[in-house]
């Protein structure tokens, strides 16, 4: 049976370096799990780079380009007014499109950041400039 991050949920603290590695081949990093990924790289330290890494070359190989087109864009974590977080991005911002919600009012994105880490959250359709 091949594993799939999914499946692994509320066990991200026991997964090592080469797990995560192996995980990554089997379950690539895709528009459908780039959250749990960030999950597991939030919860488990010792693979944290690894997965970054992984999500960061997904980004990259990302093919639709944009950028933010209003001055500041509050960031969300799913495509719904509730979710807001306090990071955002500012006008000029480079981002990778990744999906479109189903009532097409929000963009899931990927944002690399100066220091190289990559971000992937939701903004309003309308905060980005057409793609």
């Amino acid at each position: 049976m091949k594993p799939a991050v999914r499946k692994i949920k509320g066990s991200y603290s026991t997964l090592k370096t080469m797990d995560a590695n192996n995980l990554m081949r089997c379950d690539k990093i895709n528009n459908e799990n780039v959250d749990d990924y960030q999950t597991l790289s939030k919860e488990n330290q010792e693979v944290r780079q690894t997965v970054l890494n992984g999500i960061l070359n997904y980004i990259n190989k990302l093919d639709i380009s944009s950028s933010i087109s209003t001055s500041k864009s509050y960031l969300h974590s799913s495509p719904d007014e509730n979710s807001i977080t306090k990071s955002y991005l500012v006008a000029g911002d480079k981002v990778k499109v990744i999906q479109l919600s189903q009532d097409k009012k929000w963009v899931k994105l990927g944002y690399v950041s100066s220091k190289g880490k990559p971000l992937v959250k939701w903004v309003r359709f309308e905060d980005i400039k057409q793609f």
